[in-house]
């Protein structure tokens, strides 16, 4: 099997390489890459109908810059998110719905939902997503956002990672940040998987109902023998008591575990 890089660091590169790959031959398969997190192996040339794949890595697109006034930011698809995520916040004082790992590409990530801390009180990455710019199969250079393209558009904020063309670039929606996140979780044996699972979705189902504010969030973890469950908090105003919520909710809804909260700015 021979896997043929290419390094693209502008537009015109992935446009250039993209032709050239269809010139050779139409029948070889043209995988992109941006973090490389893909469970599947898709952005690192493995493919059962071919011995040569060409992968498209696009590490050194990674421009980032923001529109101040309209909350807006422009980042390059092989960009991680360690690397614009605290220049966003720490000079814009600007936020956007993202993962939990810095190393993850913004572009698997943005094209195939995007769930984080963040996701109740302002949705998922993929829902901020304004406008990209995407180079087809065909090498043509497409900018989709609700007006251009718009059912390309939708297909994309989903369902768009290696489906439909390269993606070079994203512009995407920024937000007010918190003033603090209020993390509570609670630990137990995986012999007890079943009985907290069950305690899990029952909790889910109250948030569902709207019974806990748009600023309460969960998450479900299991790290080796044992089960993390952890309830979150989004303060857009720093409480005397910040914990009281949350501890409350861990102590009523899992009875059956060893209980800790801390905080994250």
């Amino acid at each position: 099997h021979r896997d043929l890089h290419s390094f693209p660091t502008r537009r015109s590169s992935d446009l250039v390489a993209v032709r050239c790959a269809r010139a050779q031959s139409p029948t070889v398969p043209l995988v992109s890459k941006g973090g490389g997190h893909s469970y599947e192996k898709h952005a690192y040339g493995v493919h059962e109908l071919s011995n040569t794949t060409v992968v498209m890595d696009l590490q050194k697109l990674d421009h980032f810059e923001v529109d101040e006034p309209a909350s807006q930011f422009t980042v390059g698809a092989g960009a991680l998110l360690a690397q614009f995520i605290w220049p966003l916040y720490s000079r814009y004082n600007l936020v956007t719905p993202l993962g939990t790992c810095p190393t993850v590409g913004i572009a698997g990530l943005a094209l195939g939902g995007g769930h984080g801390y963040l996701t109740r009180v302002y949705g998922l990455t993929t829902d901020a997503i304004l406008e990209l710019e995407m180079v087809t199969a065909d090498g043509e250079v497409l900018v989709i956002n609700s007006t251009s393209h718009p059912d390309l558009f939708w297909a994309m904020k989903g369902s768009g990672s290696g489906s439909y063309g390269i993606v070079t670039h994203f512009k995407l929606q920024a937000f007010r940040p918190p003033e603090l996140i209020v993390l509570g979780y609670a630990t137990f044996p995986s012999e007890l998987f079943p009985l907290v699972f069950e305690a899990w979705q029952r909790f889910l189902r109250t948030l569902e109902q709207a019974s806990y504010p748009k600023e309460i969030g969960t998450r479900f973890s299991v790290f080796g023998p044992q089960i993390v469950v952890e309830v979150y908090e989004i303060q857009f105003e720093k409480e005397e008591e910040p914990f009281t919520r949350v501890q409350a909710i861990i102590s009523d809804q899992f009875q059956i575990g060893r209980a800790s909260c801390r905080e994250r700015v």
